[in-house]
């Protein structure tokens, strides 16, 4: 009883007031020393005998750890708790683990505790061990979740059983050949059901049962008939169910490995159950909050009266399935201890175990249960651009950055109004991306709002997170550019490297609608390419686009992607979204280690290249520094290797051949002077692989040569495999 009252009151002390005590009143190692503390669950699979590839229910390591607490939703169920109605299936909705083991007919599991299991009279109903499975009760249906409908009258437990064999080394085995069994009685109630049926308080939390405590052996199903689940929680009282098992059968003093065969039964975990004085099961009753600030959390508390130290084992678990924190500590009168790094909106359960021995030589064992939550944090929006007073081109694209200290999914909405905005009335017009935890998003203003050249606009962004907290930005006024480009513009604009300018008046943009029409003059082909950056190549053929190329041993193939367009009225340029798309083959065709294929790393893999007037340009080394302005990679499948790649070329119809990187505004172009004045913009466009370079070898020595070396004339080019590349606006 002393070992309760003082842990929770101190603890709640050292919650408000993170009190520190010297360390020599404490009588703690540093830190640094500190042991990893046994765990109450089975931390390692020894055997798992018969099993192939890991997949969904073929997971051995799934029985390791403690049992999982909800179900995802599934056909008319709900997401919702792991019930004695709804039992543990499929992945976890939080981690995505793996749940539960099957074990079929010649397959074999021993798992190993880090800890021996002792057969201690003291522990609660003298079972020393619990087996968690995904047996259930009969119901009738699952159309009434959640738990509106009574237990059936006449219930029984559907179950697999589980034959469990216990050994102290690994070679001498008890077998309980005639039960009980795992994932038989009792099915776990994972949670704490409230006195409605339901799960979750008002701040959608829950509270899981305690897995080291077992369910009174004596009761049978006929005490859960005819009842709700509320009710019937309470019978399990503080324990989260499953099978109990008492080790005095076996005849062992102690087992360190248990071992589980089957013909189909599911396991989820394993506990060693822990003496049942007066319990530490705190959960929070009549409105009383547990909400800590996330971040480092200290506890402390004075220890019952002993004659030596007292050893604490203390094992803090998050919403998953794995311990998070593992310690053990020893002191004499007071002991502290800090939790680092808790992250926020997250429920933690501290499962505590005490050694020590009393006053009167008697060693003692107590345990128990404390559960609290941490406050959840709002979202930050970190950068937006356009900022305050800034122009940008109607192509231009809303730039927003913004963090969840909680790591939650956000939800980011931009509000654009015409006009300067300064009061409140509706936007007109909003963009929302659906929740989810990306950290930056990029809207393209003519793609998603309707704006005018030359123009005013107002955006603001709101962010929410999905427990509700939501934030949003101050109201920012920007200019659209005029329709078209000045010289000075051009040249007032960063720019890589020198380039010559032609006047020009006018900036076509290829509309929407266009794009198709554009697409039926595109030519798909291959292309064999050597280095990057700027090689001169002849034309062989000036009817076609086929170009020859003039590096040693490499060359071009017949067709690169190209495109025809005609320009309107006086207008010398356009603007021309590119859309590159490549598919897992184009990678092994290419020898690329898809592995470690990513979106950031994409362009250190294939380099989008303009051939123009003869030479040949590599985009992304021209774009450099600017790359990250210029280029959007995206996953087109996130589970696939499928990769889209974005850019715009500012293309002008020039008597000089060049190809240049700009920045206007906040957006990038890949300024292509196409070195033909002919009132129209035809070049090919293609792509390569940057080469590693390679020392050529010498040939083995000859007889019938002329001496010296012989170097290989085979070709070293790097093959690209394109099925080139959707002209599409985005």
């Amino acid at each position: 009883m002393l070992l309760k009252k003082v842990f929770i009151i101190a603890s709640f002390l050292s919650i408000s007031l993170n009190v520190n005590f010297a360390s020599a009143s404490i009588g703690i190692m540093e830190k640094k020393d500190l042991p990893k503390a046994e765990s109450p669950f089975a931390s390692e699979v020894i055997v798992s005998f018969g099993y192939g590839p890991v997949n969904l229910y073929q997971a051995p390591e799934a029985v390791l750890g403690k049992p999982h607490s909800l179900n995802s939703g599934w056909g008319p169920c709900p997401a919702g708790p792991v019930s004695m109605i709804e039992p543990t299936f499929g992945t976890d909705p939080i981690t995505r683990e793996h749940k539960i083991t099957t074990i079929r007919n010649g397959q074999e599991i021993i798992a190993a505790f880090d800890h021996p299991i002792k057969n201690d009279i003291n522990n609660p109903h003298g079972i020393d061990f619990i087996v968690f499975g995904n047996p259930m009760l009969i119901y009738g249906g699952y159309a009434n979740i959640p738990y509106t409908k009574p237990i059936a009258a006449n219930t029984g437990v559907f179950a697999e059983p589980v034959t469990v064999s216990v050994s102290p080394d690994g070679k001498n085995w008890y077998t309980y050949e005639s039960g009980p069994y795992g994932d038989d009685m009792f099915p776990t109630q994972a949670v704490k059901m409230r006195p409605d049926n339901t799960f979750r308080d008002g701040k959608k939390r829950y509270w899981e049962k305690n897995f080291t405590k077992p369910t009174d052996p004596k009761l049978t199903t006929k005490d859960f008939g005819g009842i709700t689940v509320y009710d019937a929680d309470q019978k399990y009282g503080v324990s989260a169910g499953g099978t109990g098992f008492d080790l005095t059968e076996s005849g062992f003093t102690e087992i360190k490995y248990i071992k589980l065969k089957s013909d189909g039964g599911e396991i989820d975990a394993i506990s060693d159950v822990d003496p049942d004085l007066d319990e530490l099961y705190v959960v929070p009753e009549n409105g009383v909050s547990l909400d800590v600030e996330p971040g480092n959390l200290t506890l402390r508390w004075k220890l019952p009266q002993s004659k030596e130290n007292v050893t604490y084992h203390l094992n803090l678990y998050g919403n998953s399935s794995y311990s998070d924190i593992s310690r053990q500590i020893t002191g004499k009168d007071y002991i502290k201890t800090t939790f680092e790094n808790l992250k926020g909106n997250q429920g933690y359960r501290l499962y505590i175990t005490a050694d020590y021995e009393n006053l009167s030589g008697d060693k003692k064992r107590e345990s128990g249960l404390w559960q609290f939550y941490t406050k959840n944090r709002a979202p930050k929006i970190t950068n937006m651009t356009p900022g305050d007073g800034n122009v940008t081109p109607i192509d231009g694209k809303l730039r927003v950055e913004a963090q969840d200290p909680d790591d939650e999914e956000i939800e980011v909405s931009v509000l654009l109004w015409s006009g300067d905005i300064t009061g409140e009335t509706s936007p007109d017009w909003t963009y929302t991306d659906k929740p989810s935890k990306k950290s930056n998003w990029s809207i393209r203003l003519s793609d998603d709002f309707s704006v005018e050249p030359n123009a005013t606009y107002t955006w603001q962004v709101r962010i929410s997170d999905d427990q509700g907290e939501s934030i949003q930005s101050q109201r920012f006024t920007f200019k659209t550019a005029p329709l078209g480009y000045s010289r000075k513009t051009i040249e007032d604009s960063s720019v890589s490297g020198d380039i010559t300018l032609m006047p020009f008046h006018a900036l076509d943009i290829v509309p929407r609608k266009d794009v198709s029409d554009l697409s039926r003059e595109i030519s798909f082909d291959i292309a064999l390419l050597d280095k990057p950056g700027s090689t001169d190549i002849t034309s062989k053929d000036s009817s076609s686009l086929g170009v020859d190329f003039n590096a040693s041993a490499d060359r071009v193939l017949d067709n690169s992607i190209a495109f025809n367009i005609t320009l309107s009225g006086d207008a010398n340029s356009v603007i021309l979204p590119m859309s590159l798309t490549f598919v897992e083959d184009d990678f092994k065709a290419l020898s690329i280690d898809l592995s470690g294929l990513t979106e950031k790393n994409l362009l250190g893999e294939v380099h989008p290249v303009k051939i123009v007037n003869g030479h040949l340009f590599d985009l992304v080394e021209i774009a450099g520094s600017k790359s990250g302005d210029i280029f959007n990679v995206s996953k087109t499948t996130p589970s696939g290797n499928t990769y889209t790649v974005e850019f715009s070329l500012l293309l002008l119809d020039s008597d000089s051949a060049d190809v240049k990187a700009i920045s206007a505004g906040d957006i990038g172009y890949l300024a292509v002077l196409d070195g033909k004045k002919d009132g129209k913009l035809s070049d090919p466009i293609t792509a390569i692989r940057p080469k590693k370079a390679v020392q050529p070898s010498p040939s083995p020595s000859d007889d019938s040569s002329s001496g010296g070396c012989n170097i290989s004339t085979t070709p070293i080019a790097l093959i690209l495999l394109i099925p080139l590349l959707g002209m599409l606006k985005r």
